[in-house]
């Protein structure tokens, strides 16, 4: 991926992080296995002026509900399995998921702004 193509995929997944609810200084789980994905992920949680808690997608469902109970955070995002086993790991609370292989969450991202979050209300 290149730097203006990384850019624009953060740009596009910050702006649809704030159509979806997160707010800055809000927690974001990012339940993402590590590579290019994890990091535009978490740097789109950052550009979006929200904190990034990275979680291991493969952890135990008891670790997953202690964190998740911990953080209360506004998002998770992952593919939808793992969003599933976050909402699984700790039922009785409620925050909204982004499923990244998700047709439809694929296609709001695309269509989202690639243009840096200036601060203002999108």
């Amino acid at each position: 991926m290149r730097s203006a193509e990384l850019a624009d995929t953060v740009n596009r997944l910050a702006h649809h992080l704030l159509r979806s609810g997160v707010d800055p200084g809000r927690r974001v789980v990012s339940c993402v296995p590590r590579g290019v994905d994890a990091i535009v992920v978490r740097a789109a949680i950052m550009a979006a002026g929200a904190v990034p808690v990275p979680v291991d997608p493969g952890s135990p469902a008891e670790v997953l509900g202690e964190l998740l109970a911990r953080t209360a955070p506004a998002v998770i995002i992952g593919s939808a399995a793992a969003v599933a086993a976050c909402r699984a790991a700790l039922p009785r609370k409620s925050f909204g998921g982004i499923a990244l292989d998700c047709p439809r969450t694929r296609m709001a991202i695309a269509t989202s702004p690639a243009t840096p979050f200036s601060g203002a209300a999108t």
